[in-house]
């Protein structure tokens, strides 16, 4: 969950800095050299810790996650206790005879497709919130970072998770969680 919730924050900042028609370069009264590129970045794992919309949002999503993944336990443990049954009652001598080892058979068959059929429908359900919630957080953090860049005009934003080196004076992470956390009181 982490690492797709990293991946997404990463696309995010990468999106934003490629796609910010906004920013324009400062006055070359205000930049050490003609053209100077204003640069920034966000530590996403600092972003995650504490950005409120995250947390909360998170909180639900695990929920969800886990709710889907008992209704599968719970499922499976149905369908094995339903094989254990018959045999069980093989051994009991209470199936006495092909056919009706066969019936059981098929209606365990039934059972196991069922089952099947819904994991796989569960699992794209649960592919569906990922990719909402994956989504949501691009959404927020894209519209901040947009109104945010109005007044700051850096011509990049990046992942500090994708450099290799950069310093920390750089850094906005905290006045971006800062700005994120207000609005989202809001």
């Amino acid at each position: 969950m982490k690492k797709i919730a990293l991946m997404a924050l990463a696309a995010i900042t990468l999106a934003a800095c490629g796609s910010n028609d906004e920013a324009k370069p400062l006055p070359a009264a205000q930049s050490a050299t003609e053209g100077a590129v204003r640069i920034a970045y966000i530590d996403v794992d600092s972003l995650q810790n504490k950005y409120f919309y995250f947390q909360e949002a998170k909180v639900q999503f695990d929920q969800k996650m886990q709710q889907h993944h008992t209704v599968l336990q719970q499922k499976e443990q149905a369908l094995q206790s339903m094989q254990n049954s018959i045999q069980q009652r093989m051994q009991n001598g209470q199936i006495n005879s092909q056919q009706q080892y066969e019936a059981e058979m098929r209606k365990y068959q039934q059972q196991q497709q069922a089952y099947a059929q819904y994991a796989q429908q569960a699992e794209a359900e649960m592919a569906q919130e990922q990719n909402a919630f994956n989504q949501s957080l691009m959404d927020s953090i894209n519209n901040f970072l947009a109104d945010y860049n109005k007044t700051k005009k850096y011509n990049v934003i990046l992942n500090k998770a994708t450099t290799i080196y950069i310093d920390k004076a750089y850094d906005i992470t905290n006045e971006v969680v800062a700005g994120l956390n207000k609005r989202y009181k809001k």
